[in-house]
């Protein structure tokens, strides 16, 4: 026998499949002798992957070969397990979601994957694909961050704070908040503090916000303290027109004035009691006075003019003198007037206090003679 089987179609019809063929029907051909021979093929089944089986026609003396194409196309996407996805929401973050699942018709379950980066800190939608090797389909997974809580201070109450002029500045208090961690408070309050106020801090997260109170007093409990240790006594002859106010300094407004209720001018020796404020505080400090009139007057003319008279002088004007302290003093005498015989008459200034004298001299000299009552004598 030398003549080998011959293949019944003259071409095998191609085999298409989505994923894999499990098996394919032999292929028979005719031989001369024997009758009808079966193909064998040394092809592995299932087939996977597109090849050409060739098939292998024998009579047991003489063979034959026909090749048959198989083609393996997967042209179906996977599909999601779930209709939808269950939508995850979250205070501030998303560590990671559980990865979704897909069915393929070729290779069973296809797990997803996604370029979105986690955590995930701002509401999004993340896009899931599932893919075969081949072919991808897609499903949305809706992910809301959504954080409605707001932060809570560190400290259950803040402490008070106590200042005797001015609080310069204040560490901010710090709230721990459920996504971001610390959140340092801020206040609307004008630095410095010069009065009692409370502070109100506020805490925010970017998205919600909590207050918290602090007491600040400003309590000025300390006097001014005089620049002098003591004040230097003031001496005046007469009188005292001003005194320069002395001052103190304060430990919160600086420098501080003294006034007093002493009225000016000063005529009598006296304690200046000076007071020192700073609004709330006073100190006080004295200041000794010391009205001491030691010059005694200065009459106006350098010398009196001498008195001259026949008989006697009934009175003289009183000669005056210039004080230093109460102006015009007028001259004083122990002389008894009328004055009948040459003498010198001592005038004594005072001013109260200080006394000057000034001699004036008086002249009786009579130079008239006699004169006849009689024009003539009988």
């Amino acid at each position: 026998d030398t003549i080998a089987p011959v293949a019944n179609l003259a071409s095998l019809p191609a085999v298409t499949a989505q994923c894999s063929v499990a098996n394919i029907t032999a292929p028979e051909a005719t031989d001369n002798c024997l009758g009808t021979v079966t193909g064998t093929t040394t092809t592995t089944f299932p087939i996977t992957a597109s090849t050409t089986v060739v098939w292998t026609y024998s009579d047991g003396a003489n063979t034959s070969t026909q090749n048959q194409t198989v083609t393996i196309a997967d042209t179906m996407a996977p599909v999601a397990n779930l209709a939808s996805l269950p939508a995850v929401t979250a205070q501030c973050s998303v560590a990671s979601i559980t990865v979704p699942a897909a069915t393929d018709n070729c290779l069973g379950t296809v797990t997803g994957t996604t370029t979105t980066t986690f955590p995930i800190t701002a509401s999004t939608t993340v896009v899931w694909t599932y893919s075969d090797g081949v072919n991808t389909s897609t499903q949305n997974q809706t992910v809301t961050i959504a954080d409605t809580m707001a932060p809570v201070a560190n400290l259950t109450s803040l402490p008070a704070v106590t200042a005797q002029c001015s609080v310069a500045n204040i560490t901010a208090p710090a709230a721990a908040d459920n996504c971001l961690g610390t959140v340092t408070g801020t206040t609307t309050t004008t630095f410095p503090i010069t009065a009692s106020t409370t502070v109100v801090w506020t805490y925010s997260d970017g998205v919600n916000t909590s207050i918290q109170n602090q007491t600040v007093t400003i309590a000025d409990t300390m006097a001014p303290v005089a620049n002098l240790a003591s004040l230097p006594v003031v001496t005046a002859q007469c009188s005292a027109a001003n005194i320069t106010a002395p001052e103190a300094t304060d430990n919160c407004l600086g420098t501080v004035t003294g006034t007093t209720t002493t009225t000016f001018p000063i005529t009598a020796s006296t304690t200046v009691v000076w007071t020192y404020s700073d609004g709330v505080n006073t100190s006080i400090q004295n200041q000794t006075v010391t009205i001491a009139d030691t010059m005694a007057p200065v009459a106006n003319l350098a010398s009196l003019p001498v008195v001259t008279a026949q008989c006697s002088a009934a009175t003289i004007t009183a000669p005056t003198a210039m004080d230093n302290c109460l102006g015009t003093v007028t001259g004083t005498t122990t002389t008894t007037f009328p004055i009948t015989a040459s003498t010198t008459v001592v005038w004594t200034y005072s001013d109260g206090i200080n006394t000057s004298i000034q001699n004036q001299t008086v002249t009786i000299a009579d130079t008239i003679a006699p004169v006849a009552n009689l024009a003539s004598l009988p």
